[in-house]
């Protein structure tokens, strides 16, 4: 992949933690404007970080997928996500979307965690039972919080001089207007969704392991001590889709990888990927990627 592409990939571990190192060690956030178009398969695939992140949807509409819950957010809303939280990314239907994208580390609002500021003001939401909080009612804390990651992304743009102390100013009257938010109505997250979702990033992380072998939902199921019909509700709960149908869109995303990337003939890529022929393969290219597995490599 050319290196200006890049940065259109959300790049993570065998965990699903993603591996991009956001901002410095001494100013730990970094500000990204994605057009989603550009990303594999026009969407920011699942995945966590241990940074909290703010998303500010500056053209169409996007659907934020935070664990078992989705939101549909238009131009100048915004969604906080908390740290750990399993999401994905994508346009609605259609449609062609970009967002704003704030991941910092909470370290950059305060590193006393004996400090009141830490204990009353950050503690209770980024250690407490909340994913998210959504920005998406029209009242004035919610056009303030998108007024603050509008100036913020232009002061780390411009990085004249004193811009991180305006920065984490900003980042502190963003996060006063998350705590009033929070207060008024996000919901907490369940003790079960919670365990969904660790066993959910377990059996992902097994899958793409294993994903160019003959897999099964037994082999994946024992994997995680679970029947096949609790895993499957687990699935379905979080991520709306079965384990088989993600085992497939994986080994389809590794596939057009290798298209792309190498010469290798598309009967060794559909083998290597783990479905049993060209046309095995060429059946669900044509489901998730609108045409066959040759059509795709000649667009490139």
């Amino acid at each position: 992949m050319p290196e200006n592409q890049e940065k259109f990939k959300t790049i993570t571990d065998q965990n699903l933690q993603e591996m991009r190192q956001h901002g410095t060690k001494d100013f730990p956030l970094g500000v990204y404007q994605d057009d989603l178009a550009q990303f594999e398969q026009g969407k920011i695939p699942w995945h966590w970080h241990e940074e909290i992140q703010f998303d500010l949807v500056v053209k169409g509409s996007i659907h934020f997928q935070i664990g078992s819950r989705g939101f549909v957010l238009s131009e100048g809303q915004v969604i906080f996500i908390n740290a750990g939280v399993l999401h994905q990314i994508l346009p609605e239907a259609g449609t062609e979307g970009q967002i704003a994208a704030y991941v910092l580390r909470d370290s950059l609002l305060e590193a006393d965690v004996l400090s009141a500021v830490y204990q009353k003001c950050l503690l209770p939401v980024i250690k407490g039972p909340v994913d998210c909080v959504v920005f998406d009612n029209g009242e004035e804390i919610d056009r303030q919080a998108a007024v603050y990651l509008e100036r913020i992304q232009d002061l780390f743009i411009k990085e004249e001089i004193g811009y991180q102390i305006e920065i984490k100013g900003l980042l502190c009257c963003l996060f006063g207007c998350l705590l009033k938010r929070a207060k008024q109505g996000s919901r907490m997250v369940s003790v079960r969704e919670r365990r969904d979702m660790e066993r959910i990033k377990e059996a992902i992380t097994f899958i793409e392991r294993h994903y160019d072998e003959p897999l099964s939902l037994i082999q994946i199921a024992e994997r995680l001590a679970l029947s096949r019909s609790e895993l499957c509700r687990c699935f379905h709960r979080v991520m709306d889709i079965t384990p088989y149908e993600y085992l497939i869109q994986y080994r389809i995303k590794e596939a057009s990888k290798r298209l792309r990337q190498t010469d290798d003939k598309i009967l060794d890529i559909a083998l290597q990927c783990g479905f049993d022929s060209i046309g095995h393969m060429g059946r669900y290219f044509r489901r998730y990627c609108g045409c066959s597995p040759s059509v795709f490599r000649k667009k490139i």
